[in-house]
């Protein structure tokens, strides 16, 4: 039997800005080789969990250790982060943080360049690497010139050209398109496989890591281990639920409708159909006026490599969009075209009919919210309240109405409590959500949101989802850049797909997820609970729409699962994959 390559013994960190320990006698032992799957609520410790292996606590985030850490059977205390860099690789949450090359093959040959390994060599290792990751086109382009996703290419194309005998994955689907993801789990299996490395990834996206095997599951809970073994006895807790893990959707709907453990597919299609039938249709909204349009938008970074090639769009008040796409596309370029961080070398762009196309982005900001994906690029105060009341203070507000709106919003966002903590405590998800509370304060007309859900828990994505959908009630627009189907088949009216620089699709979601050839070229996926609830005959776009907006109405129930992820009586694939 392989040795224990990590193991913690009562250990337990508390970061210097804080007065709680945000690890708390933690006992884990993972063995040479292992693939073991960390999950946990935003904010339970799992990046925590991943600086103490990697050393950036407590070279970099200092603070109290307690207990012991051993690392192939050394202490960690002894091992300097030079001597931990050797044995352990990292991708970290935010690439943009561990890019050091000016292109992007200087910087997945970094770590060969410090191996001092022959020219030659390097380049035919960084060749095979980017040819295996899909990011041979990619090589002479500067790595803060991508998008998201390949960004997290290039990163773990970085860490994986490396022999580590350890590697540690903070997120790594994140911002990965929906064929992308399952790529990357099928890249992350394969490597594991070929190599025997151990591998410990950190990630919300469950349903995706269950698409290959896994030697555990860990679940972390308020900075302890809650849950520790093998996937199919860990999905059967009830506490993955009572954590905040995602569930499956059909899960959800299952439980709401009053299906059991057990039942067969034919009893559990009648009660949906009950269920269904008893919610309120969803009444139509009136087609407000065009806010915002844009007019054959020509972009690009560099010369000769045009990346939007004449895109024309409207948003009406009170619309709600989703805007698809394979990473690279360009999907977030148009939004820093929309929003005035970028001008466009073509075209032109309207606000209620004025054109603003080189309105400066001061005065765009007035009318139009942008959300960035990364929360690193707009988080500019050291503490949280601060961050959420710097809008309001540019305003001029009253300092009672600045205190009023800061506290509505961080209590909106699951962030009451952490008024006075220093940013950088916080962790990523964290942060995204003080992000989007820093926005959500100025009540924007217009709220674009670059992965709005990426990277939150089950409760906090559903609590966004709610009032997103109360933002689009009370006449605000939105316009959403994301991969997460759930939250389009819930929330939007259109769907716009962006691929080879063109808007492709302008049109209802159940309309985009018939056409499997568009889906295809778009690198899109169905949802599985759309397959599931179209296979059993269900109206299930129509049944999506209204069933979010009648969770709206019911708080509280997604909190209260016990039955977690067992027992579909309905055929979800990857549910069937964990038993």
């Amino acid at each position: 039997m392989p040795e224990d390559i990590i193991r913690f013994e009562d250990f337990s960190f508390r970061y210097d800005a804080l007065k709680e320990p945000t690890l708390k006698g933690i006992h884990l032992r993972i063995r040479a080789g292992e693939k073991v799957l960390i999950l946990g609520a935003s904010g339970s410790g799992k990046s925590t969990l991943l600086h103490c292996l990697n050393g950036l606590i407590p070279h970099t985030y200092p603070g109290e250790i307690r207990g012991e850490l051993y690392i192939k059977g050394k202490p960690a205390r002894d091992l300097s982060l030079f001597q931990r860099s050797l044995l352990i690789g990292t991708l970290l949450q935010d690439p943009d943080a561990q890019f050091v090359g000016l292109t992007v093959g200087e910087d997945m040959a970094f770590a060969l360049e410090n191996e001092a390994l022959p020219q030659r060599e390097m380049k035919e290792r960084v060749e095979a690497m980017a040819q295996k990751l899909g990011l041979s086109p990619l090589l002479p382009r500067m790595p803060q010139t991508l998008s998201g996703g390949q960004k997290q290419k290039v990163a773990i194309g970085g860490v994986l050209i490396s022999d580590v005998e350890i590697l540690l994955f903070d997120e790594p689907l994140a911002s990965l398109d929906p064929v992308s993801g399952k790529e990357m789990v099928a890249l992350l299996d394969r490597l594991h496989r070929e190599t025997g490395v151990t591998l410990i990834v950190v990630e919300h996206r469950l349903e995706e890591m269950l698409q290959a095997p896994l030697d555990r599951i860990v679940l972390l809970d308020q900075g302890r281990i809650a849950l520790d073994g093998p996937p199919e006895e860990v999905l059967g807790s009830p506490l993955l639920a009572e954590a905040g893990i995602k569930r499956p959707l059909v899960k959800v709907l299952e439980e709401a409708a009053g299906c059991r453990p057990g039942e067969g597919p034919s009893l559990c299609q009648k009660k949906l159909w009950t269920f269904y039938r008893s919610l309120p249709p969803e009444p139509a909204a009136p087609k407000g006026k065009v806010l915002l349009s844009a007019r054959d938008l020509r972009f690009g970074y560099e010369e000769g490599q045009e990346i939007l090639k004449g895109v024309s769009l409207d948003i009406r008040e009170g619309e709600a969009v989703a805007l698809l796409g394979p990473n690279g596309a360009g999907k977030s370029t148009l939004a820093r075209l929309l929003t005035g961080f970028l001008f466009p070398d073509e075209g032109k762009i309207f606000w209620e009919g004025r054109e603003i196309t080189r309105e400066p982005l001061s005065q765009r900001a007035q009318k139009i919210g942008f959300v960035l994906q990364n929360p690193s690029q707009m988080i500019s105060q050291a503490r949280v309240e601060d961050e959420v009341a710097l809008g309001l203070r540019r305003r001029h507000l009253p300092p009672a109405d600045i205190r009023e709106k800061v506290r509505e919003a961080l209590d909106l966002l699951n962030l009451s409590g952490y008024e006075t903590w220093p940013v950088r405590a916080l962790s990523r998800g964290e942060q995204k959500r003080l992000t989007l509370a820093s926005m959500l304060v100025l009540e924007p007309r217009l709220l674009i949101l670059d992965e709005p859900t990426a990277g939150f828990d089950a409760k906090n994505a559903r609590q966004l989802q709610s009032y997103l959908r109360r933002l689009k009630e009370r006449g605000h627009s939105l316009l959403l850049i994301t991969h997460d189907m759930d939250l389009v088949l819930q929330l939007v009216e259109r769907v716009w797909v962006l691929w080879d620089g063109r808007i492709h699709f302008d049109g209802e979601p159940s309309l985009l997820f018939r056409d499997r050839d568009l889906l295809a070229r778009a690198r899109l996926t169905v949802p599985p609970v759309l397959s599931c609830l179209e296979g059993l005959g269900l109206p299930a776009a129509d049944l999506l729409r209204r069933f979010s907006a009648w969770e709206k109405e019911v708080k509280g129930r997604e909190g209260a699962d016990p039955a977690g992820l067992r027992g579909s009586a309905l055929p979800l694939a990857s549910a069937e994959r964990a038993q």
